[in-house]
């Protein structure tokens, strides 16, 4: 009976915590058992919780309510990250995105993120590709792509999902791509452009924490005795 009570609690407790709106949203400590959220729309051109590569690369924009990146040229990318998150593992980051114009137009998001030299890319590219690429030392080293056909002044949602070895990008709602990789098992998220003006909305992250010692034990045994 007991057991039940503590379970029905914690469901309850989850559930509460689910139902917050996005701004109202707690910043956990580092042992915190609950997910982790995130949310921003940039509304009133807030940029709090991200560090804008290079800071002139980027402006609010539509009466500062998307973050906007600029067309810098199509060799480096412009990049806006969380500036929380280095220890994140197993996430699911998503952020509405359209391009305007560009020489290149390649945008999307950045994930696992440890440096500005290793980091995942979830990116559509001129128009007609989505890829998943990894970069380590700076230096994209696994790519995946797929044709993908995205038209300027349109919204496209996309979303990464991680967990462990197993990587899925969608858009719209849809898989895309898919691998498994442990190049770069943790990190923060953000956003990456590059050649192009575009716009950005909504991103927002939902972390699951690492389980604490003793539960992680039982639910490895658990794992090995097939329950």
């Amino acid at each position: 009976m007991r057991h039940r009570k503590t379970i029905g609690l914690l469901l309850f407790t989850l559930l509460a915590l689910a139902l917050l709106p996005p701004s109202e949203a707690m910043r956990p400590c580092a042992n915190q058992l609950w997910p982790r959220f995130f949310y921003s729309g940039f509304d009133n051109g807030d940029t709090e919780g991200f560090i804008l590569y290079p800071p002139t690369a980027w402006l609010p924009e539509n009466g500062n309510t998307v973050l906007a990146s600029q067309d810098n040229g199509c060799t480096d990318w412009v990049a806006a990250w969380l500036m929380d998150g280095f220890l994140w593992t197993d996430y699911i980051l998503q952020a509405s995105v359209q391009y305007k114009n560009g020489t290149c137009n390649n945008l999307g998001l950045m994930y696992r993120m440890r440096n500005l030299t290793q980091y995942y890319l979830f990116v559509l590219r001129d128009g007609t590709t989505a890829s998943l690429i990894r970069y380590t030392n700076g230096v994209p080293d696994r790519e995946e792509s797929v044709p993908y056909a995205y038209q300027p002044d349109r919204w496209y949602v996309l979303r990464v999902e991680v967990a462990g070895d197993e990587h899925t990008a969608h858009v719209n709602g849809v898989p895309v791509l898919s691998w498994t990789d442990s190049g770069c098992p943790q990190g923060t998220g953000g956003l990456v452009a590059k050649g192009t003006h575009a716009w950005f909305d909504g991103v927002f992250v939902i972390v699951r924490p690492p389980l604490p010692p003793p539960l992680a034990q039982h639910n490895q045994e658990g794992i090995h005795q097939g329950e």
